[in-house]
């Protein structure tokens, strides 16, 4: 098997319509395991009705069938089965084990796609960062979220369902599904002084840090889609 090409593995999730058309981007997902599932955000599919693709980015004209397999709102993870594409190599995850405060990561996202009407310009992106710190429950934008990591960027629109990976490797230890809007992480910092050098002024420039579901609950959503175990 050849090198692992990230934009082969994490591909843009759009809604299709009768005909199998594009109707428009949702978010991100990818690949992972020996299996032709794809992961993603539970949010970003729980529209009812809707149908569902996933676009391979170095052929637009291509849109693959994604069928909704499993959704666990509680943890926000769905899977989905890609019919017609599988990428050569695909993400693995990690044991869970591994994750510690200040873990060094990154994501791999379509956050900064563009669309103009019927035009659209995906844009894949990465962001680098670290685990800030875990949680086993908390609310999350008006919903109860388990198994939750806070990361030290912010999940862009269109982020959602994107793999947190490790630094030395591609190894997921979760998935961004939001972001902390009461916990602002400072990125940059102005200060007016006066000649005595007292500040006079301070102006904060803030961003939102980014929620990642745990990787431990989409192991156990890959599980019972496989019928490893039984769903609670």
């Amino acid at each position: 098997m050849g090198e692992m090409i990230p934009t082969q593995v994490v591909l843009p999730l759009v809604s299709v319509n009768d005909k199998g058309k594009f109707s428009r981007f949702i978010g991100t997902g990818f690949f992972v395991g020996d299996e032709s599932l794809f992961v993603t955000a539970a949010h970003n599919v729980e529209a009812e009705g809707m149908q569902f693709g996933v676009i391979y980015v170095e052929n637009l004209e291509r849109i693959f069938p994604a069928s909704v397999r499993y959704v666990d709102k509680l943890s926000d993870v769905a899977i989905l089965e890609v019919d017609g594409y599988r990428p050569e190599k695909r993400l693995a995850l990690s044991s869970g084990d591994d994750i510690y405060l200040n873990l060094p990561v990154y994501s791999l996202e379509y956050g900064t796609t563009v669309t103009r009407g019927r035009d659209v310009r995906f844009s894949p992106a990465s962001r680098i960062g670290n685990v800030i710190r875990s949680f086993s429950k908390l609310e999350l934008l008006g919903r109860e979220l388990v198994d939750a990591l806070e990361i030290s960027f912010p999940a862009l629109r269109g982020a959602s369902g994107a793999p947190v990976l490790t630094n030395d490797g591609f190894m997921v230890i979760g998935m961004l599904v939001g972001n902390m809007s009461y916990h602002l992480l400072p990125v940059q910092i102005e200060t007016a002084t006066d000649e005595n050098g007292q500040v006079i002024e301070e102006v904060k420039y803030m961003l939102p840090v980014a929620i990642a579901t745990h990787v431990n609950s989409i192991r156990q959503a890959i599980d019972i889609v496989l019928g490893n175990k039984k769903a609670s």
